[in-house]
Order: C-alpha cells, then structure tokens, then sequence
C-alpha cells in the first residue's frame, strides 16, 4: 500500500501544491498514473477511463480520476 508520510520536496504554483500527497493513501486496486498538468492530462484520463470501463465512463472524470494536486 502506497502512503506517503512526509512530502520531500514540495512543489507549489498557483494551480497545483504537492503537499496534498501527504494525505493520500491508495487502495490496493488504485491505479496511478502522472503527467505534467497542461500536455493532454484530460485525454489521458478519458483514454485509460474507457480501457477500463469498456466504454462511457460510469461518472465523470474529476470524480473517477481526481487531480490530487489541484489547489481548490
């Protein structure tokens, strides 16, 4: 299981802040995949969403692929 307990560098912009890994814990089943936030981040979620799911994704994609680093 993935925790990350303390954050080694810490990367903060004005859409993104990395600290907010520190809080995440992955299920055993979690999938996680990174990109760079501007270089097709959406088209790579939709792309992996219908591998799993086979076809239309059963709830849209900030709820079934959440971007952990997004500041609100």
């Amino acid at each position: 299981m993935l925790t990350l307990s303390r954050v080694k560098h810490r990367y903060r912009s004005a859409f993104m802040d990395s600290a907010r890994w520190a809080a995440f814990v992955a299920r055993p089943d979690d999938m996680l995949i990174f990109t760079a936030y501007k270089p097709g981040t959406t088209w790579l979620q939709m792309i992996c969403s219908l591998l799993i799911f086979r076809g239309d994704p059963p709830a849209p994609l900030a709820e079934l692929s959440p971007w952990l680093d997004l500041r609100p």
